[in-house]
């Protein structure tokens, strides 16, 4: 028998698994699992497929990052030209009103 402990205080006795038994039937299972079992080439496959994937979603950060910044400038003067309007229109309101 093998004892296995399970947290730090409690131990159960597990029966050894038979080798001779049921050695046929846990190959026939391993067998079965076998041709859904990802081989190197499956995997290298999925590897160039994720970095061409990585690849691609970082060109579309830079093309987004690049539009932010160009709206962001877009935005800066549009703010710069409205306060100077707003400037003018109250000092012109201001000489108006002292006149």
């Amino acid at each position: 028998m093998l004892m296995v402990a399970q947290s730090s205080t409690v131990a159960v006795d597990l029966p050894a698994p038979p080798l001779e038994q049921n050695s046929s039937e846990r190959i026939a299972k391993i067998e079965a699992v076998l041709p859904y079992l990802a081989t190197k080439t499956d995997i290298a496959e999925l590897r160039a497929e994720v970095k061409a994937d990585i690849a691609e979603v970082k060109a579309d950060i830079a093309e987004n990052r690049a539009s932010i910044e160009k709206l962001k400038a877009d935005l800066t003067w549009r703010i710069v030209i409205a306060m100077s309007i707003m400037t003018g229109v109250i000092a012109l309101v201001i000489n108006l009103s002292n006149a």
